[in-house]
């Protein structure tokens, strides 16, 4: 059985929610507060509990993981097993990142 969508329905915002320590493109309006990630249109994150909480509501999400990533990710990168909404990116593919940050 897949994974259940949490997420209500979607939210018309633009907002981006930035959960990753590296620091954002220029030109986002980003959203920072855990708290509002229901209402961001896109989260981008590492492995840290908000990018978790976006992915299970259902909110379009980017993991970026490092070359040592733990290895429940495993080796294959996109689409995630874990959460419907998570694609999995390496932190240092930018056009990958900046391709996502496009939509």
């Amino acid at each position: 059985m897949p994974p259940v969508t949490l997420r209500a329905k979607p939210q018309p915002v633009s907002t981006v929610g930035w959960f990753s320590r590296s620091e954002p493109p220029p030109g986002l309006t980003i959203e920072r507060d855990p708290e509002r990630v229901a209402s961001c249109k896109l989260a981008v994150g590492d492995d840290v509990w908000p990018t978790h909480l976006a992915a299970a509501l259902g909110v379009p999400t980017v993991m970026l993981l490092p070359a040592a990533a733990d290895w429940l990710w495993g080796t294959a990168l996109g689409a995630s097993p874990w959460y419907r909404a998570l694609e999995l990116v390496r932190d240092d593919d930018q056009a990958t990142l900046a391709a996502r940050l496009a939509v």
